[in-house]
């Protein structure tokens, strides 16, 4: 499992195939090899059970190297004993790796081609918004923005990745993940900038310059990041320019936050969170609509009817002893 020296990884530490729903077995490399030939029953089951839980791993397509960690992922929970039994196939194929995890070349590659088709599709819908954000800009006369290659986006990717890891500042959006604000949406952060109130500083104070208040959109939307639980996921950066677009349509934050949270309290378990801010757009519709709408006016004459229909009906007893007594007849 370990060689004298230790190589460099074979995935990337942000590949991230968690919201993958399959994990291909690869059939061929697996039937045709020694671990398969050589297995017994329970080696084979913890060793392609390893495989499999590898992909649910960060990176993806890795393994701790923990012993303890190691027998709860092959499903044999406390049995130490059978672990140690069965490890050394379960785990043929395998070595250790600078990073300190588990590398296996055939699940890394299968791997990697999984991470590039996820990044092709997030490059796709870059494109995609970045088009929609032209075609506005292009009716206000603003500059377009140029469609980046799938080279271009892989690199600039990178460079947000390392930027991200010298603790660049928290309102850094990163290209690879986040869509492109509209230009009305870009108008309203300049605004929003310009507008922002900041303490005054002191005149004797020559130290670090106060922080500037977050604008509203943010503040909100970093409220709703944490309902989706999703706030300290790196690999999730949301748009908060649809929370500005909820704010204008006539949304509040007590709206807002009110409306995500039943919507995932009432979402299924096991799907994990929305992908994207723009899954709350409908119930945020409904409930500004419902709040809007006026309540019916109700006539004088409505309000008669209705207070004679509440009214107490008369006790038929009483009114027969009623009419005896003064001698009437029924």
């Amino acid at each position: 499992m370990n060689t004298p020296l230790q190589p460099d990884p074979l995935v990337p530490s942000d590949v991230d195939l968690r919201d993958f729903p399959h994990t291909p077995l690869f059939r061929h490399a697996l039937f045709s090899s020694t671990f398969h030939a050589h297995a017994n029953a329970e080696e084979w089951r913890a060793g392609v059970t390893l495989w499999l839980k590898s992909w649910d791993q960060v990176p993806a397509g890795t393994l701790p190297s923990n012993d303890v960690d190691l027998c709860r992922l092959a499903e044999l929970g406390r049995d130490m004993r059978t672990w140690l039994e069965v490890k050394e196939m379960a785990l043929h194929g395998w070595f250790l790796c600078t990073d300190g995890r588990l590398h296996h070349r055939i699940v890394a590659e299968g791997v990697l081609h999984a991470w590039k088709k996820k990044l092709e599709q997030r490059w796709k819908t870059v494109c995609s918004s970045i088009r929609k954000a032209n075609q506005r800009a292009e009716k206000r006369g603003l500059p377009k923005q140029d469609l980046p290659t799938f080279e271009q986006f892989l690199a600039q990717r990178d460079a947000d990745s390392r930027a991200r890891a010298q603790q660049q500042p928290d309102h850094a959006v990163d290209l690879a993940d986040a869509a492109v604000p509209s230009a009305d949406e870009v108008d309203e952060l300049d605004q929003d900038e310009d507008d922002g109130q900041s303490e005054p500083l002191d005149p004797a104070d020559t130290g670090s310059i106060p922080a500037k208040p977050k604008a509203e959109h943010v503040r909100i939307g970093e409220k709703v990041a944490a309902i989706m639980g999703v706030a300290d996921n790196p690999n999730w950066f949301g748009d908060y320019g649809r929370v500005m677009a909820w704010l204008k349509q006539g949304a509040d934050e007590e709206l807002i936050v009110g409306t995500v949270a039943r919507v995932m309290v009432e979402r299924r378990k096991g799907q994990g969170p929305p992908r994207s801010l723009n899954y709350f757009d409908d119930p945020i519709a409904r409930a500004i609509a419902d709040r809007s709408r006026p309540l019916p006016e109700v006539s004088d004459a409505q309000r008669t009817d209705s207070g004679r229909r509440r009214a107490t009906p008369p006790n038929r007893f009483e009114a027969i002893v009623e009419r005896d007594f003064a001698g009437g007849s029924g």
